[in-house]
């Protein structure tokens, strides 16, 4: 297997398909990307990342790439009834699955694809993680120091240093990070980073300074998106009230007990108004107890969703009057994304670092307080015309700006350098 490895990647370079300024310019350039992620369950996503992973591999292979995905059988921490050694071809992209041993398993820990990736790591061009601080990113470590491919590490915001709930989490965090982590990022070629405020913090915590900003895409963008408000409206029993929709982890980093708090306020204004929390409440027992006894007085106009699938999604986005999501420190929420490209009017916390949309329009952002969060809200609600504004500007501006065709363009070029970079340094060892 690596031998044959080494003679595709040779004959590339043989032939310049391997060279920097061809990865860019050439989008047919040929090369075989392996990722691995913690969970993925097409249509099924628990969390961003399997959702990130498995449309930026799509989109890869959309550009004629062979791409595989290695992952285990849970979904987040929710045991699936996939078989290991299951593989599914979609969109293009193999997925192959393996077992998630025992309670660690939610954490990535899975010894047989640990195996697997150091069997067939030499057979790819590059590797392409998505879950630091996990073993899965020291698995892939091993593999490219044995294999010689480049590796490669999307950080979706694992090293956000808010809502770790505690400063002892936050610093337990950062003495893993600074102790362990750090060498597991230093087999990387790059890191790739959603915002400058996650490139900075790489460098200030992992002293690794080859970062790359690329944004998150999303698969609606510039596209017409089949969705049915009136059905969802329908099953929640909303009637015609207009709606306040949060979507997303039901956590205190993203704000919703202030999101509660700026209801309990609006609600006394519009007797009309709804409430619609999208999100598991089991996750975080005691977090939901606290939003609950916010909520209490007005819980009759509080609907709880529990997960949804896509369809879902796109049905309760369609619904809502405002997506407010008032997070104190995102990656790139992939619920933002597909809300602006669905033409929810959207509020959005300055934590989640759209700045770029606000400043086109695309947005209305509020601070981390619930009074800022009701004032921008009761702003939204009152002003028809400000709601029309953002339901058009947001789709034009995720058509511009995230895609992912555009986005996986990005990736490739930079497992070009490296690849090339790779090459020249063995060349000169030789």
């Amino acid at each position: 297997m690596w031998l044959w490895g080494w003679a595709i990647r040779s004959l590339a370079h043989a032939s310049g398909f391997l060279s920097s300024e061809n990865f860019r310019e050439n989008s047919e350039a040929f090369v075989k990307i392996l990722h691995v992620v913690h969970s993925l369950v097409p249509g099924e996503y628990r969390g961003g990342i399997s959702k990130v992973a498995h449309e930026l591999a799509a989109a890869q292979a959309r550009a004629g790439h062979l791409v595989e995905v290695l992952t285990t059988t849970m979904n987040s921490r929710v045991p699936t009834d996939i078989a290991a050694g299951t593989v599914t071809p979609v969109d293009g992209v193999t997925i192959r699955y393996f077992h998630a041993a025992g309670s660690r398993g939610a954490r990535g820990y899975s010894p047989t694809l640990r195996q697997h990736l150091l069997e067939v790591a030499s057979g790819f061009d590059a590797l392409h993680g998505h879950n630091p601080l996990t073993p899965l990113s020291r698995y892939l470590a091993e593999a490219a120091r044995r294999s010689g491919p480049p590796l490669f590490t999307h950080l979706h915001g694992a090293l956000n240093p808010y809502g770790q709930q505690s400063w002892y989490r936050y610093f337990r965090r950062l003495a893993y990070v600074r102790c362990i982590e750090a060498a597991a990022m230093r087999a990387n070629q790059g890191l790739f980073c959603l915002s400058e405020h996650e490139s900075r913090e790489a460098v200030k915590l992992l002293g690794f300074d080859n970062t790359r900003i690329i944004p998150n895409g999303t698969s609606l963008a510039g596209k017409p998106i089949q969705a049915d408000g009136q059905r969802f409206r329908e099953r929640y029993q909303l009637g015609d009230a207009p709606v306040l929709l949060f979507m997303g982890r039901i956590f205190s980093i993203k704000g919703v007990h202030l999101l509660a708090e700026a209801f309990v306020q609006l609600a006394a204004e519009r007797p009309d108004l709804r409430l619609v929390l999208v999100g598991s409440r089991e996750q975080f027992p005691d977090y939901v107890a606290q939003v609950d006894a916010i909520l209490a007085p007005w819980s009759h106009r509080v609907t709880w969703t529990g997960f949804l699938n896509d369809q879902q999604k796109f049905d309760a986005l369609s619904a809502a009057t405002v997506f407010c999501h008032p997070s104190e420190s995102e990656g790139m929420a992939m619920a933002v994304l597909e809300a602006m490209a669905a033409g929810a009017p959207c509020l959005l916390g300055k934590g989640c670092f759209m700045k770029d949309a606000a400043t086109a329009g695309a947005i209305l952002e509020c601070e981390f307080a619930a009074e800022s969060i009701r004032r921008q809200a009761h702003r939204l609600l009152h002003d028809d015309s400000l709601r029309q504004h953002l339901a058009r500007r947001g789709p034009e501006h995720i058509a511009a700006h995230h895609s992912w065709d555009a986005i996986a363009q990005q990736t490739i070029s930079a497992y070009g350098g490296a690849s090339v970079s790779n090459m020249q340094a063995s060349s000169r060892a030789a």
